[in-house]
Order: C-alpha cells, then sequence, then structure tokens
C-alpha cells in the first residue's frame, strides 16, 4: 500500500474555494493523483484507490470519494464532521461557511456529502466500500449524532457499508485507532482485496 498524507489547509472541507484561491479539490484531483499513478507502480484505477479522513477529513473522503466514484473504490470517514449549513455557519463564526462557499449556503449543499451520495447512489452502490467509524463520546459539537444521519442515510440509499461506534472515545482520531486496533487496517486488507479481485476477474472477461 502506498500511503499519501494530504494538506487539506486548515478549513477547507477539502473543496475548492469559491474565490478560487484555495484550489484543494483541484489539486488533489486532477495534480495529485495523476502524479502518485505516473510515479509509482499503483493500480490506477478505482479499485486499488481509497480515501481516508479524520473529522474535516473525513467530511474530505466522504466528500471526494462521492462526488468521484470512478476515482475511488474505498472510503473510510473517521468522526466526519458532516454536519449541516447551520453549524458551519454559526461554528468559528461562520468563518468555514464563509472562506469556503463565501457563504453560499445553496453551493454549501451541493457539496455535502449527504447530497453527494445522493446524487451519485447508482454509482456508488455496490461498488465502494464505506465505513464510518465515530466515537460514542463524540457529542461536543454533535459529531456522534450526524454520523448516525450519515448513517441512516447509506441504510436509505441500500449502500453496503460498515458503521462502528467506539465506546469511550471522544473527538480523537488517537484514540479511535487505539481502540480499534488491527480491526483499523483489516477494512482496508478486505476492501483492496475484494477489489483487486473484482479488478483480476474483469480483466479476465475482457481478455476471453
Amino acid at each position: 500500500m502506498i500511503i499519501v498524507l494530504v494538506n487539506g489547509l486548515p478549513s477547507s472541507l477539502f473543496n475548492d474555494s469559491a474565490d478560487g484561491q484555495r484550489p484543494v479539490e483541484s489539486v488533489i484531483i486532477k495534480d495529485l493523483i495523476p502524479h502518485i499513478d505516473a510515479t509509482y507502480r499503483t493500480m490506477a484505477d478505482r479499485a486499488g484507490r481509497g480515501v481516508e479522513g479524520f473529522s474535516m477529513g473525513g467530511y474530505g473522503a466522504a466528500h471526494l470519494a462521492f462526488k468521484f466514484p470512478e476515482l475511488f473504490g474505498v472510503v473510510s470517514n473517521l468522526a466526519g464532521a458532516v454536519l449541516d449549513v447551520d453549524f458551519f455557519a454559526t461554528f468559528s463564526k461562520g468563518r468555514i461557511l464563509e472562506d469556503v462557499f463565501s457563504g453560499d449556503r445553496e453551493a454549501f449543499q451541493r457539496n455535502h456529502p449527504f447530497t453527494l451520495a445522493e446524487k451519485n447512489a447508482d454509482a456508488i452502490r455496490g461498488r465502494t466500500f464505506v465505513r464510518i467509524v465515530v466515537g460514542d463520546k463524540d457529542t461536543g459539537r454533535g459529531t456522534l449524532q450526524a454520523n448516525r444521519k450519515f448513517h441512516q442515510l447509506l441504510e436509505q440509499l441500500k449502500f453496503q457499508h460498515g458503521y462502528v461506534e467506539v465506546p469511550g472515545v471522544r473527538h480523537s482520531y488517537r484514540a479511535l485507532y487505539d481502540t480499534l486496533g488491527d480491526a483499523a487496517f483489516e477494512f482496508f486488507a478486505k476492501a483492496f482485496g475484494t477489489n483487486t479481485q473484482k479488478a483480476k476477474d474483469m480483466a479476465s472477461l475482457r481478455n476471453k
């Protein structure tokens, strides 16, 4: 496995900013992924590519995977900040909503993982390995409740996915990983193993 750690800046939600000054999404999709595939021995398709993130990064992972299902076959959302526009309109005096979306609530909603999951459901359902992990004490900003809503939405959309509430954990990626132990990485072993076999099976069919 090749692991690439992406700098999403402090408050991008892994979107391009409306003013064009911080094109975080575009840099990842248009520059970083092609660079990694050209530089390293990758499986240069969705079957061999996943995205994971914590908190804002968890939101970003779901945003990218559901907006570009043709690029990502695996997504892991760790305590993602998948909260609604009203939260971001008040959190940090609305700075994120203003900095990323110029205060445009409709633009925020179009790019929210919930909206993208519904929009691209047919391209995701049965094709993308999805995991949601959140601590059962992660209630300070409503992260637990938001991820429960995310889980419910994915069930309604009939997405096969894993959902884990980790006991005793607040908003801490270290505590999530420490408590999950090997299970944190067994998810990827299964997802990539299955995806790789699917890719081989498809290639075999094409060659016949």
